[in-house]
């Protein structure tokens, strides 16, 4: 057991070592942290503005769109790296356009079905989950 983790230590001291990898893990902790830093610096601002509950309506937005995004499937990023590929340049046999079209066949009645259920469940939302009380429903 010991050997697997010095192993694994230093393989890890091995992918660090080189100076772009590391320039590239430093900028991610910087940009995560400063993320950090003006999250918790703007939310009283935030909060003065909108009040506690526009504040918690914000954040229900939010939500909503980061559970929306796993609808996604990853074919949003499928989609960007067929297009970014270099041999896709080219495009002879119309591939990036029968890849477009395959993929409106799924997101649009995937759209419409999960506007039709947020519509239908917007009442129920705001009156019984959300419990607004200075802001209306409407």
């Amino acid at each position: 057991m010991r050997n697997i983790i010095k192993t694994l230590i230093n393989r890890f001291v091995y992918l660090i070592s080189s100076k772009r990898l590391f320039k590239n893990i430093s900028a991610n902790f910087i940009g995560s942290g400063w993320n950090g830093l003006l999250i918790i610096l703007a939310t009283p601002w935030y909060v003065s503005l909108l009040g506690m509950e526009g504040y918690g309506l914000l954040g229900f937005w939010l939500l909503m769109q980061i559970v929306l995004s796993l609808f996604d499937f990853g074919l949003g990023a499928t989609l960007v790296r067929e297009f970014a590929d270099a041999k896709a340049q080219q495009d002879i046999d119309g591939r990036r356009c029968d890849l477009l079209r395959s993929l409106e066949y799924i997101y649009w009645p995937l759209a419409v079905f999960l506007t039709i259920v947020i519509l239908c469940s917007s009442g129920w939302i705001a009156n019984n989950w959300l419990k607004l009380h200075v802001l209306s429903t409407e």
